[in-house]
């Protein structure tokens, strides 16, 4: 009975450990998406926005489990590299110039650079650094095509661009959600997965 009340105990303790370290990965999440907030203004709870909406869009297409907890921790740090930007260029109220764009396209890098030694969030890291990749090849950092983009990434390219459409920000008109699911739909096999 001893040995039953013993193993008990350490399975108690085991649970309250392993409990313990769920709550800090999340107030790590949460304080980096704070940091984030505070240093883009220009996009005020666009990472929490998205990472609910992205959630929502890949539970609707059958996936569940760690991908859902992979992809909010992707959406909630996708621009996360964003705080290596100079404010000349993140808060920049008009166009950006080609030289300025240069260094904007750093962020997903930069992004991966931050986090990258985190080992909660190394799954997310596809998420961070491919979100700005093209399923024609066009995007960047990497200019992955197609199905060589993952799929995780894919589908926050989809929540990501909809999010910015339809949220005012500096250098943006706004677009009815009509008219930012058409966009996208426009874009499907240029920008997006056409599936």
């Amino acid at each position: 009975a001893l040995d039953v009340i013993t193993a008990d105990s350490g399975s108690d303790q085991l649970s309250l450990m392993l409990e313990r370290l769920l709550v800090s990965y999340r107030a790590t999440v949460k304080s980096l998406e704070a940091a984030l907030d505070a240093r883009d203004q220009s996009a005020p709870g666009h990472c929490r926005r998205v990472a609910k909406l992205a959630g929502q869009l890949a539970a609707e297409m059958g996936f569940g489990g760690n991908d859902l907890m992979v992809l909010e921790h992707g959406a909630l740090l996708h621009d996360i590299g964003k705080l290596g930007i100079p404010d000349t260029i993140l808060m920049k109220p008009g166009k950006l110039t080609e030289e300025e764009w240069e260094v904007m396209r750093q962020h997903p890098e930069m992004g991966c650079q931050i986090v990258g030694h985190i080992d909660f969030l190394q799954d997310a890291l596809a998420i961070i650094r491919h979100h700005h990749e093209h399923y024609d090849g066009s995007g960047y950092p990497d200019g992955l095509v197609g199905q060589d983009i993952p799929i995780l990434a894919r589908i926050f390219a989809v929540v990501d661009s909809f999010d910015a459409q339809t949220n005012q920000r500096p250098y943006n008109v706004v677009y009815s959600a009509e008219t930012a699911l058409q966009n996208i739909l426009t874009d499907r096999g240029r920008i997006f997965d056409p599936q």
